[in-house]
C-alpha cells in the first residue's frame, strides 16, 4: 500500500513537496495561494470549472494581489493535480465541501478580513450554492461565465432517469468531450488550454448526472440568494448560456447585484483577447475594492 509520504499528484510530484490538504474522504487535494506583498485586506476563494485547475488563475490572482487580496483555490477531486477518478465525482457536494474546508483553513490564518468567492463556469454555480449554504462565511460572489441553465437536451424526465441509471451502472462511460476551442478568441490562450496536460474535457456518465443535479439545484436556490454578487458573461459564450446569468440577476433577492455583459466575448473571459481581458480584470478589481 502506498504510504502518505509517497503519494503523488497527477503529474507525478510528491504531495509532501506541494501545498495540499486531505479531505474528509482521505483524498489528497492540491491547492495554491497567491499572497500580496502588502498586508492582506481580504481573501478570495477561486473555484475553477469542469475539467480545469487553479494554476490557470495566476493572472487573475496578480490583479487580486494588487489591491491587497490573498487568492487561494484547490483543484477539485479528480481535477488538475488532485487525487480522484479523472473529472468525475459521485456527488457534486463533495467539491463544495472541499473548497469550504480550504476556505475555513485560510480564514483561521486570517480571521479579521472578509472572504469573497470567485467561480468560473461550473465553479460559478458551485460558488452560489456554497454562499447560500454558508452566508456567514462569504461576503460576496463573483461569477464568470456561470453555469446557471440546464442543458435543453436533458429537460425530459425520462432522459434524467436514464442518465441517473447509467451513472450508477457505467459511471466512467464517456458521454462527450467538451473541448476548449471556442472558449476564447485569443489564439495563444486557446493553444495553451488545448495543450495543457492538467486539463481534461471528457465528460463521463457519473459527472454528466452530477452536472444535471447542479443545474437543478441552482435553479431552486437562485431566488434565495441574498449576498452581493457580480455576474460577468460574454455575449458570444457557447459553453454556458448568458441567459443563466441574466436570470440569476433577475431572480436573486440580493439588493446589491451587478450583471456585466461583454460584447463579442466567449466563455473564458479572463483569457480573452487582451483589451477585453483587461476590462474584466478592472471590473473585478473595482467591485472588490467597493466591497472590502
Amino acid at each position: 500500500m502506498e504510504t502518505d509520504n509517497n503519494r503523488k499528484t497527477f503529474s507525478g510530484k510528491l504531495f509532501k513537496d506541494v501545498d495540499h490538504f486531505v479531505n474528509d474522504d482521505g483524498q489528497y487535494l492540491f491547492y495554491k495561494t497567491w499572497k500580496p506583498e502588502n498586508p492582506v485586506e481580504f481573501l478570495l476563494c477561486v473555484v475553477h470549472g469542469f475539467g480545469g485547475h487553479v494554476v490557470r488563475f495566476d493572472e487573475l490572482s496578480s490583479h487580486v494581489n494588487s489591491i491587497g487580496g490573498l487568492a487561494f483555490g484547490n483543484d477539485h477531486v479528480g481535477h488538475g493535480e488532485s487525487e480522484g477518478s479523472r473529472t468525475t465525482t459521485h456527488d457534486y457536494n463533495v467539491i463544495i465541501r472541499d473548497f469550504i474546508q480550504l476556505t475555513e483553513k485560510m480564514k483561521k490564518e486570517y480571521p479579521d478580513v472578509p472572504v469573497f468567492i470567485y467561480g468560473q463556469s461550473m465553479g460559478g454555480a458551485l460558488s452560489v450554492l456554497a454562499a447560500c449554504d454558508k452566508p456567514e462565511l462569504f461576503k460576496g460572489i463573483i461569477t464568470v461565465g456561470g453555469m446557471f441553465v440546464k442543458d435543453p437536451a436533458l429537460q425530459s424526465p425520462i432522459k434524467k432517469v436514464l442518465l441517473q441509471f447509467a451513472s450508477a451502472i457505467v459511471p466512467n462511460l464517456q458521454v462527450t468531450n467538451l473541448t476548449d476551442n471556442k472558449s476564447t478568441r485569443d489564439e495563444v490562450e486557446k493553444e495553451k488550454s488545448l495543450s495543457d496536460p492538467l486539463k481534461n474535457s471528457v465528460v463521463k456518465c457519473q459527472m454528466a448526472y452530477q452536472l444535471l443535479r447542479i443545474m437543478e439545484k441552482i435553479e431552486e436556490i437562485m431566488p434565495t440568494l441574498k449576498i452581493p454578487f457580480l455576474a460577468m458573461h460574454g455575449d458570444a459564450d457557447t459553453t454556458c448560456s448568458l441567459e443563466g446569468s441574466k436570470n440569476l440577476h433577475k431572480v436573486a433577492q440580493s439588493e446589491d447585484k451587478t450583471l456585466k455583459i461583454y460584447k463579442d466575448c466567449c466563455h473564458d473571459l479572463i483569457h480573452e483577447i487582451q483589451p477585453d481581458r483587461d476590462q474584466c480584470f478592472e471590473d473585478i478589481r473595482l467591485w472588490l475594492k467597493e466591497h472590502i
